[in-house]
Formats: structure tokens, sequence, C-alpha cells
């Protein structure tokens, strides 16, 4: 009992620290009142400079130190949980995973069109981002164009239009109609000491502010009718002698203190002990679509295998997940990287929960990309292909390198796509998971 009084003595020891680093820094965001569940909401920044994408997280949410996931009330609208992402090549699991689990996406691009030119296609660039919106179904973006001011730019409205064609002739090229709400935004400076609600734009530019996109977001998520409740996880701290503390995204249901869970691929089991949201305010309950903290002992093995980045956590004895190897997807590749894919080669598969590299073993047929008709079948003694067209759509068998976990029943189908990515980290397609063949449960 006196280290769990420890433990939160330190959190609140750390949270005191972070709020006397605000107080010569203007609040951007404030708390009013306890949000209903519906008004919970995941936003991650993106773009392919780590150190611009950085400032703008933090004219968002305030000096935030090294947090990369800090919760902020829009006025008295929706609860947010910002989330920054990594760049690096060691670490695009996690971008992925952050993305994944996104309502919306705010993109960072360079206003300099030598910058946002080579960037464009890059690693972890700007078509990553684009390609990874329809690859997860996410149907809200904002598109910030920074270096407005650079003399190279010189508040040209020409070159800010000649983004914007480029994006939308992107997305049309991947086939993602699925964004309903996209706004492009340019910002009149290189430096932002509170971009929410900094009034001053670009003279010709009459559209909505960061704050309307924010306040505003559209939904594309099924709702359940389940008793269950999935979380998806985000980051893992472990405290020796006291347990697990799990930061993590509810997808769908509600998680309270004392309740016993099951994880997903290791089966491990544990008792959720204490909840925080992102400000560690103890929490009764954990809603859906809500960012939080779940302390947790695990009881059957060693606590550094049994949860992870991107684990899914279920109630016990709930079977909403299941561990699968081998299964039939749909895959989709985008026409914007590659003309052609080798079938031979394993490709990098991300989702919301664990990372794995698939291959794909057997091509069956190939499919209308929208209305998933069989075009031509490659059963029944045909010739399967070698190579994979890019802007097409197949239905196929996949092998994956370790246990992929799936939703069983569809209130959260994202957990059963994954995107696939090349040998260099790129976004190339998605594979909808269709059917599975073995199961490991």
């Amino acid at each position: 009992m006196k280290r769990v009084e420890t433990y939160k003595l330190l959190l609140l020891a750390v949270f005191s620290l972070g709020l006397a680093a605000k107080k010569s820094f203007r609040p951007v965001l404030k708390r009013a009142h306890k949000p209903q569940s519906n008004e919970y909401a995941t936003i991650s920044i993106v773009g392919p400079d780590s150190s611009q994408n950085k400032a703008i997280f933090e004219s968002i949410v305030g000096p935030s130190g090294d947090k990369d996931i800090v919760e902020k009330q829009v006025g008295d609208g929706p609860v947010i949980a910002f989330m920054l992402t990594d760049n690096e090549a060691d670490n695009l699991d996690q971008r992925f995973q952050r993305i994944g689990l996104s309502d919306a996406l705010i993109l960072v691009v360079s206003a300099i069109p030598e910058e946002f030119k080579s960037s464009f296609d890059s690693a972890a660039g700007i078509t990553d981002a684009l390609n990874s919106i329809t690859a997860f179904d996410i149907v809200n973006l904002c598109v910030l164009v920074t270096g407005m001011d650079d003399p190279r730019v010189n508040f040209s409205q020409e070159i800010f239009e000649g983004m914007k064609k480029r994006i939308v002739k992107h997305l049309k090229d991947v086939r993602s109609p699925l964004i309903t709400r996209f706004k492009m935004i340019p910002l009149p400076s290189s430096t932002y000491s509170n971009l929410i609600e900094d009034k001053e734009k670009v003279s010709w530019y009459s559209e909505s502010s960061l704050w309307d996109f924010v306040t505003n977001l559209n939904k594309n998520r099924q709702s359940s009718s389940s008793d269950n409740a999935l979380l998806s996880v985000l980051k893992v701290e472990r405290v020796p002698e006291i347990g697990t503390v799990v930061t993590g995204k509810v997808l769908y249901g509600s998680f309270s203190e004392a309740k016993l869970i099951k994880v997903c691929p290791s089966k491990a089991e544990s008792t959720i002990k204490k909840i925080w949201d992102l400000n560690d305010e103890q929490l009764l309950t954990a809603e859906r679509g809500q960012v939080v903290k779940l302390l947790v002992k695990v009881k059957q093995q060693s606590e550094s295998d049994a949860i992870e980045l991107g684990s899914v956590i279920t109630y016990f004895g709930k079977d909403e997940c299941q561990n699968v190897l081998e299964f039939e997807a749909k895959l989709v590749f985008y026409n914007s990287l590659v003309s052609e894919l080798e079938l031979d080669s394993e490709f990098g598969a991300k989702s919301k929960a664990k990372a794995s590299s698939v291959k794909v073993v057997n091509v069956k047929s190939s499919i209308d990309i929208r209305t998933d008709k069989v075009i031509y079948s490659f059963e029944d003694g045909h010739f399967s292909p070698t190579r994979i067209s890019a802007g097409a759509a197949y239905q196929a068998d996949l092998v994956s390198s370790v246990p992929v976990t799936i939703e069983t029943f569809g209130y959260e189908y994202s957990l059963s796509r994954l995107v696939l990515t090349d040998s260099d980290g790129r976004v190339v397609g998605v594979a909808h998971i269709r059917d599975v063949q073995i199961s490991l449960i």
C-alpha cells in the first residue's frame, strides 16, 4: 500500500513540476469540466521534420518536456489527447500505431517548394501520412503549411494552392474518398506562441482556423453493443515491485478498477489496480475514446513479455480477440510509390495491435477495389502472378512472422487491417483481413 502511495506522490510531483514550468507560458487550452464519453478524441501530429512537429505540438499543448502524449480540453469542447509521432527509422512501429489510433491527423509541411517536394515521397514523409490516412480510414485531416514568411515563399498564394492541389491529387490517386473534413492552413510566421487561439492569418486566406478544425471533428467509428471493452497499448512503463503502468486508448466499452483482464497476443492475465487520465487524475472508469493510464499487475508470466507497445487489453473470458498467423486478406496497393511489387518479398505490417512482417503466399484473384467483385480468378489451375501491380486490389493468402491480434466481432474493424510497408518503412498498401485460416486462441 505504501509503495502505491509513493508512486502516486511521484506522479503528483512530476505533474507539479510540469505546472511550475508553465507559469511563464500562457495556457493554450483549459479543462473546464468533465466531458461525456463522446467528447473524447485523439489527434496525431505528423510530418517529415521532427523539430517542426515538436514546435507545433508545444504551441498547441504548452511546454511538454519529454511528454509526447498530452491531454487538453479545447475551450468547453472535447478533451483531446494530442500525440507527437516519431520519425526515426527505428521507431516506425510507434508512429504507425499512433496514427492508427487517431481520430484526426495534423500534417505539418514546409511552404518552401524544394523542401515540400523532397519530403513528399521520403520515408516518414508526406506520402506516408496521406497513405496512412487512407489505410486506417481516418476522416479528419488538417495540413499546416509552415514558413509562409520565408523570402523564398513570401506568402505566395500560388505556391500554397499548388501544394494543396498536389495533396488532393494524391488522395484521389490512392482512392481515399473517406476524408470528410479536410483543412489546409497557411501559417503566417515560423514561431507560434499560441497556435490554437492565434487569430492572425495570411491576408488572402479566409477559411477556418485550427480551432475550428479540432472542435468539429467528424466521427467514423462503429458503435458497439458489446458489454466487453478493448484498449490498445501506446506506452508501457515498468515500476519495480509495484506493477506496470500502461498508457492506451479505449477502443470501445469501458474499463474499471479491480477488473480481471487478458492481454493479446501474450495471453497474460492481470488485474486493474488503478486508473488515471493523462493529467494524473485518478478515475473510477476509463471510457470509450479516452487515452488513460492503467496500473496492472501481471499474474502468470514475466511483465517484460506480457504487455508491450501494440498489445491489446480486453476483459478476461470474453474472447473478443484472437491471434492468427495465416489468413486471407484483400490487398490494396497504392500507385504513388511503386509500379510493381515482388510477391516473394516480405512486407512490414502495422496495425493497432502488434507490428509484424507478412508474406503473400498465394494470390487468388484480382478484384474491384471498391465493390470487391472478382475480375479474374487465379484458382482452378490458373497461373497465379509473381508480381502485384500497384493501384489494383487482390484477394490473397498471407502468412505473418508473429501472431497478429484481430478483433473478432467487427466493432473495431481497423484491428483487422494491416498497413503494409516496404523495406524502407514507406507505406505501400493495406491488407484487410477477411478470413482466418489458423487461429492460435
